[in-house]
């Protein structure tokens, strides 16, 4: 809560926070329902001034809890402010100003002079609803309205799955299972039609590598988080400034999984990228004993970008000598703005485990996002207690 290295002085007391901010052990649904202060509309505070805030007057030798939780919080606009400049505050703070009074209220809300934490307290507050009430709020809205859509018991009946796991799933925190570490509030993106980013791409892939590795398919085939593409077009660009060759920097991974391509040790290696910065394509790249097959596919139907397509063609050919053959790898043509997300992670799944995975209509997104977030959470909630078992394991040695 500091800009530029500076924070406010003191620290919100511990009995503040154990009252009126909600603790890490919280589920989302008790998250959502703990009581956080609300904050004013913008149009109450957009003429007023930071150092409004501020007095020089001495704080309240005894701070009521009850002004924090009944009285509301600044507009957003204002929020953001403060939260910027925090930092300058800490030296204003320092310089002359020695209190927070509540100059969005009326005259006779100002009389109280609260200490100057009150502000990293407000931003606490100001985040918590911005960061994770907000998108929880959302998909929880999402999720209803999703269920009264759907007819069929078994897709109501994946909602409340849903539903009931955000019982258990803890609001704080990071996802537990997945290589791309991200805060458990980025799994309400899962529940909306906002565009799935790279951390919810590598979690479907994290599953898809279990799902290979389990089904003993293809011992032979690689899956690839979303950074391999990124890296592989950025060593295209930079080629005749950087030479490609095993020692190149941050190019490691991506000369060992092409020797292992050109030694048959993999013989199949599929992923998903983000193109024009708002769109998701999948590929694979399968060799067999005489050629070299690249699959593409993209849900809008359109064909590789040329610098992608010369990426992959340059990439793979510099490590296998053979023939060069382009396919379109199937996928479900994708219709609205927000399905590229599920759709090519699943035409991935689908070439890798045809058997196990069908290809998802693009009716039927809607319900594989809401199964794709009943599984990380399943995940997650599984990898956290796995943690635990050593010592259950222990404790019931002892009980026999």
């Amino acid at each position: 809560m500091s800009s530029n290295g500076r924070s406010i002085p003191n620290i919100i007391p511990p009995e503040i926070c154990g009252a009126l901010l909600p603790g890490p052990g919280l589920s989302v649904s008790q998250f959502m329902d703990f009581p956080l202060q609300n904050i004013s509309p913008n149009s109450v505070t957009n003429s007023v001034n930071i150092t409004d805030y501020l007095s020089d007057s001495t704080p309240d030798l005894k701070l009521d809890q009850k002004i924090l939780r009944n009285l509301p919080l600044p507009g957003r606009a204002v929020l953001e402010k403060i939260h910027e400049h925090l930092g300058h505050l800490a030296d204003l703070c320092q310089q002359k100003y020695r209190s927070v009074q509540y100059a969005h209220l009326p005259q006779s809300s100002r009389l109280t002079k609260l200490p100057v934490w009150v502000f990293v307290y407000w931003v606490e507050v100001f985040l918590l609803r911005k960061h994770v009430r907000e998108p929880w709020t959302n998909a929880e809205e999402w999720l209803r309205s999703q269920r009264n859509r759907f007819r069929a018991g078994a897709k109501r009946d994946l909602c409340d799955k849903a539903s009931r796991a955000l019982l258990t799933l803890p609001w704080a925190g990071n996802v537990h299972g997945f290589s791309d570490d991200s805060p458990t509030a980025k799994l309400a993106t899962h529940l909306s039609h906002q565009w799935l980013g790279s951390v919810h791409m590598n979690q479907q892939f994290d599953m898809l590598r279990r799902d290979v590795i389990r089904s003993i398919a293809d011992a032979k085939c690689e899956i690839m988080d979303t950074s391999f593409f990124i890296k592989l077009c950025q060593v295209y660009r930079e080629r005749l400034q950087k030479p490609y060759h095993a020692e190149t920097p941050g190019a490691r991974r991506l000369w060992r999984v092409g020797e292992e391509l050109a030694a048959g040790i993999q013989t199949k290696v599929g992923g998903a990228g983000n193109i024009n910065s708002n769109h998701c394509i999948s590929y694979i790249l399968q060799i067999d004993s005489t050629q070299i097959n690249f699959l593409y596919s993209d849900s809008f139907g359109s064909e590789p970008p040329n610098d992608v397509a010369a990426a992959f063609k340059w990439w793979i050919t510099t490590h296998v000598k053979y023939q060069y053959l382009h396919r379109k790898l199937a996928i479900i043509p994708q219709m609205d703005s927000h399905s590229c997300g599920v759709l090519s992670p699943n035409a991935v799944a689908h070439f890798v485990l045809p058997e196990n995975v069908e290809l998802v209509a693009e009716k039927d997104a809607d319900e594989a996002r809401i199964a794709l977030f009943v599984r990380v959470t399943t995940w997650d909630l599984e990898s956290v207690s796995s943690t635990c078992m050593p010592q259950l394991n222990s404790t019931s040695e002892h009980l026999t």
